[in-house]
């Protein structure tokens, strides 16, 4: 039988307890497994706080930010909505019925950096990075479609749509990654560097 003392800690997971937002994952959790509509209340960065009814159906956690996916109106129009928790102001029940999700998130998710779903094709990024860079990007892929093409030169592709989370992702590599195709992506990372 295999036993640590109880004083030792031996594994640590990326967590941030400080997140704000953080209060609302298990009542959001709650309303998802329970299927039960909310009223949310909601303030991006910049906007004034507003008020609507969601339909919760998926949490998820990227770069250390819990988001929330569900069915809400937007433009007039119900649609998939991406709600960050730490812009979360409050959260009531809803007496709407709960319109269940006909989404397969794991499907939803597979084009994807992060939890932004933008509304462009998914194109194929050729991506080359610094002999010093690669082995870290093999053996922790960027996404799930991430495929060796050339391993002397240090290239790989993934195939995703662009977002401001790859975007993110590659900046974060700084000199170790340039983006080789297509013009669309190298264009606006040159935008962004600049």
């Amino acid at each position: 039988k295999f036993s640590l003392p109880d004083t030792e800690s031996v594994i640590c997971f990326d967590t941030n307890p400080y997140v704000v937002g953080i209060e609302y994952l298990s009542p959001l959790f709650t309303a998802v497994v329970n299927k039960h509509c909310l009223q949310i209340t909601y303030q991006p960065f910049g906007w004034e706080p507003y008020t609507l009814t969601v339909h919760p159906y998926y949490i998820k956690q990227y770069n250390g930010r819990w988001l929330l996916l569900g069915l809400a109106l937007r433009e007039g129009e119900l649609c998939i909505n991406n709600f960050a928790l730490d812009r979360i102001k409050s959260i009531e029940p809803s007496a709407d019925t709960y319109i269940p999700s006909e989404i397969d998130f794991e499907e939803y998710f597979e084009d994807l950096m992060g939890g932004t779903r933008p509304d462009c094709d998914t194109v194929k990024i050729l991506l080359s990075f610094s002999k010093s860079r690669f082995p870290y990007v093999l053996s922790k892929p960027l996404h799930g479609s991430q495929i060796t093409i050339d391993q002397n030169r240090c290239q790989i592709q993934i195939e995703v749509k662009p977002s401001c989370e790859l975007y993110q992702q590659l900046l974060s590599f700084g000199p170790d990654v340039e983006v080789l195709s297509p013009d669309s992506v190298r264009n606006e990372m040159a935008q962004k560097i600049a």
